[in-house]
């Protein structure tokens, strides 16, 4: 039985990401179909660390609290803490999988020694994201420049100096669209081996949606798994829209929504807009319940990209709520002659219609068993079971000296 560790650099100690959840949701799909798979989460929180389970490992990366460019320095203790473990294990893994978390040295240095076990699952073109940061520190036009430096034009640099090196000296790469897989492949003329497989959900965590009553009046929630302004969410466009509709409301949930609150005020819907802080899955669970309509993002385009898979409505469509979104997904193309379950809009900056999205709900209630049929697309299309098992393919397919 081949050994797979799969790194993740970004972990906290309470779990609360959702991208986190999604990791162990995908090590724990990968275990009942065969693969001895263990997570390596690696964390500068200071608390102290969790001990390790039979699938999941957390170390400790040196916390780097002061200083100028904290968040580079970080990235870099991150990937020295994995550089350090992996030298230090007696059992080596036979698979490395890694969610990419930008370029820098550490990274480069790694793909050198570990590169041909490792396989990297790459869900965004990262040039075209980094260039939408916002410096949000306007305290000075010094802290200014600092900070379009950090965030912005260094990542860049580096992105521009050692990615294309540490994708030519990996294995292949696991990409959530076609347009990432594109954009990776340009970045090595071609020479990196990408394999298309999108986000996926664990089906069984989520209950059916009970809708509210419906008067006429929408009530929309969105979730934000980012922890920045991500404006590839497109908010400002919904915002927009809001306003044009003064009785329709909508609940964010999410971290850090100081931007989101301030864009909400400029726009003049803060009395429309209600914000809550990130939720447990049961307290979701009846947050859902309060409304009627999901939201996804309308801002993929801004990012370089016309599609892409979220995690966001993989989990509407499990819970069985009609959900809106604006870019291309490239499994909710399966179900275009049972709509009304979705809405896609198209990805670009036009004005959003309110009044569209009453009439595509209006659609959902009156098709007898939308909501089961939403659910039932999950379980088929968008389940862990079938998305890990195209992840297991392809690693059967890049190592098949280990699968022999």
């Amino acid at each position: 039985m081949p050994i797979l560790c799969y790194i993740y650099t970004a972990a906290t100690v309470s779990g609360s990401s959702s991208v986190q959840q999604k990791v162990c949701d995908q090590i724990t799909a990968l275990n009942r179909m065969g693969i001895s798979a263990y997570g390596l989460f690696v964390s500068s929180e200071t608390a102290v660390l969790p001990f390790p389970t039979d699938t999941i490992t957390f170390i400790p990366a040196k916390s780097i609290n002061s200083g100028y460019f904290r968040s580079i320095r970080q990235r870099r203790s991150n990937m020295l803490a994995v550089n350090n473990y992996l030298k230090s294990i007696a059992t080596k893994p036979d698979i490395l999988l890694m969610r990419y978390p930008r370029a820098n040295y550490q990274l480069w240095k790694y793909s050198r020694i570990w590169g041909k076990k490792t396989v990297m699952n790459h869900v965004a073109a990262e040039i075209p994201e980094i260039r939408l940061h916002r410096n949000q520190n306007n305290s000075s036009l010094v802290a200014g420049i600092l900070g379009n430096l950090e965030f912005r034009w260094w990542p860049i640099f580096l992105e521009k100096i050692y990615g294309g090196l540490i994708r030519r000296n990996v294995r292949c790469a696991l990409c959530n669209s076609e347009d990432i897989a594109q954009y990776q492949q340009s970045i090595t003329w071609g020479k990196y081996k990408t394999e298309i497989v999108s986000d996926g959900v664990d089906t069984q965590k989520y209950p059916a949606h009970i809708p509210p009553t419906y008067d006429g009046k929408l009530s929309l929630i969105f979730l934000k798994g980012a922890s920045t302004d991500a404006s590839y969410n497109g908010l400002d466009k919904v915002f927009e829209a809001l306003k044009n509709d003064p009785a329709t409301t909508l609940t964010i949930v999410g971290h850090q929504l100081e931007y989101e609150r301030n864009l909400a005020v400029s726009i003049g819907v803060q009395q429309q807009v209600h914000f809550k802080q990130a939720m447990t899955r049961e307290e979701l669970n009846v947050e859902f319940n309060a409304h009627h309509l999901a939201l996804g993002a309308f801002g993929i385009h801004r990012r370089g990209l016309k599609s892409n898979s979220t995690l966001k409505n993989r989990e509407y469509c499990a819970r069985g709520i009609p959900f809106v979104f604006g870019h291309n997904d490239p499994d909710l193309n399966l179900n275009a002659q049972e709509l009304p379950l979705w809405l896609e809009v198209p990805a670009d900056e036009a004005a959003l219609s309110i009044e569209n999205w009453k009439r595509f709900y209006e659609a959902f209630r009156n098709k007898p068993n939308a909501a089961q049929d939403l659910r039932k697309f999950a379980t088929e299309h968008l389940d862990y079971a079938v998305k890990m098992q195209e992840v297991k393919h392809s690693l059967e397919y890049q190592f098949k000296d280990i699968f022999e």
